[in-house]
This record gives C-alpha cells, structure tokens and sequence, in this order.
C-alpha cells in the first residue's frame, strides 16, 4: 500500500521500517530530518510537510508524543488535512485524547477519510522485531483496510469497535501497569528492610498472585539497580493524567491510579522528564532509605 508515515521517534521509526520491509511504500516526515536517513536508505521518499506525506496516500499514520503534537501535525498549516484524500485511512498510533481523535476524525470526515485511533505497547525491542500489540477503534472497515499494515508491525492486533476504545484500552493497559510498578517497588522494599534477600523477595513475588509483567520484565533490573526504560518518565505522566481526566468525565475514582501517579509526578520533579518510568521506584527507595540494589539479608531485621 501507499502509505505516509508521520513521527520518526523511537518507536516510529522501528515501526515504519517494518513497513518497508513488508514491501509498503512510504513517504516519511519528521521535525528532524536526520531522523529519517536510514529509511530513505531502505527506499522511503521523504516528504517537506506533513500535507506533502499525506498526498497520495492510502493510509497516513502518525506516532507523537501527544494530543498538541498530533492536533499540530493534521490540522496545523502545512497538515495533513491539506494533503489526504477522499477514501484514505488516517491511523493515529499516538496514546491521544479521545475528545482530539474525535474531533479531528470530524474534520478528516469532510475530507472524505476515515479515522482508527490505534496505540501501541509493548516497547523499543518489541517495535524493532515487528511484536508489539496494537489496539484500534474506529470503523470496521477502515479497520479491515488498515490491517496488513498493523499485521506488517504488530504481533497481536486488537480492534476493540467505536472510535477512542483503542485509546482506552491502551489507557487501562498502562495505568494497570504504573499501579503494578509502585506496588512491585513497595513490596520489594518492604521484604528487603526486613532483612530478606532481595532476590528470593523478588522470586517469591513472581511465584505467586503477586506476579504481573512488570515482575517478570522489571523487578530484575530494579533489583540491580537499573532504572532505564524505554517509556519516559513525561510520557508516563501524560498517560496517567489523560486517564485521571478521563474517569473524572466518567464520574469513576480511580484512587490506586491516583496514588501511583503522585510517584510518578514526583518523579518527574526529583530526575526530569526524559528518565526512564522505572525512576518512580528510585524515588520509593529513597524515600525508605532502602536501596534495593545494595540492601541483602544482611542488612539485618527492623531495629537493627
């Protein structure tokens, strides 16, 4: 298919590169032009605008960092609106606002193009190897359309049904994840202040009801020391605050959401909004004064 691609960040440019390789032509634009030197190499053609990368095109994603940016790149000057045509799929894989998707899917109508909101997880490496899981809302056919396309990029593919069940999912999936990282750190420091080793914590842990991805992914390099993350530390916020927005609408509370997302912002505050997310369980150590990484069985029991 004839596709633009918009957004060349770290996991833009893994996932548009799959594209290439699934045989899809691409035109490609990035604020940094640099940015897509490997993919021209790979036979993208790279576009001046984001309009220019929409012209012709089946099916134009983007993949920003959040609801200003992609309000910016489709309905700015130079956006896509006055590049994509009549019968076109617009496939918006930024974690965005469902009142934006909604609203610009209303202006994409006009010109005659369809809208699928469809965020991705599942990371960098993950991008790189084309398993990452999408998943999208929006009409079943612009759906049926888009799939090869999701199918060039992702291991699993989820369509969820009216515009914006995507974002939520995608929403849910994160905030689950941000509760389970806090409660991972809190438990892991509680049994190692006791003076149990944090390794055989660690394993008790993901042997039992206490398991989650995060364990299983995480709780190795926290026990190390290692912070680093693929997902920044500003993205994380700007997840847990649509979400907390959201549910507000929704007339829900959210209290856990709430809770791990002061960590979070606190975070943010204390190490800068490039870090890694993973920064929110250093800020839980450093509150206890426990490092996890040095801390074994025998830094002794409470009192000592």
């Amino acid at each position: 298919m004839r596709l633009g691609f918009i957004g060349l960040g770290t996991m833009g440019t893994p996932m548009a590169t799959n594209l290439l390789k699934a045989g899809h032509a691409l035109r490609v634009f990035d604020i940094d032009r640099s940015r897509a030197d490997a993919l021209i190499a790979l036979g993208a053609e790279w576009a001046d605008s984001p309009a220019e990368a929409a012209q012709g095109a089946e099916v134009v994603l983007t993949s920003l960092p959040g609801p200003a940016q992609v309000e910016e790149v489709i309905a700015g000057e130079g956006g896509v609106l006055e590049g994509i045509g009549a019968g076109a799929v617009w496939v918006d894989l930024t974690t965005n606002e469902i009142e934006v998707i909604r609203k610009l899917a209303g202006l994409m109508a006009g010109k005659g193009a369809e809208t699928l909101d469809v965020p991705v997880t599942g990371g960098v490496l993950n991008a790189h190897v084309g398993k990452i899981t999408v998943f999208a809302g929006g009409p079943e056919a612009a759906f049926e359309t888009v799939r090869p396309v999701l199918d060039a990029m992702a291991a699993e593919v989820f369509h969820f049904g009216e515009l914006g069940s995507g974002t939520v999912i995608k929403l849910v999936t994160n905030f689950v994840a941000f509760v389970n990282a806090v409660a991972l750190g809190e438990g892991m420091i509680f049994a190692t202040k006791y003076g149990i080793d944090t390794g055989h914590a660690l394993e008790a842990i993901k042997s039992s009801y206490a398991d989650s991805f995060v364990a299983q992914t995480d709780g190795g390099k926290i026990m190390s020391g290692d912070y680093a993350s693929d997902f920044v530390m500003s993205l994380a916020c700007k997840d847990i605050r649509l979400t907390l927005e959201l549910a507000g609408k929704m007339g829900l509370e959210l209290p856990a959401t709430e809770l791990s997302g002061r960590v979070f912002n606190e975070a943010r505050e204390n190490y800068g909004e490039s870090v890694g997310c993973l920064q929110a369980i250093r800020l839980l150590e450093e509150r206890n004064g426990v490092a996890l990484s040095r801390l074994t069985a025998a830094a002794g029991r409470p009192g000592s």
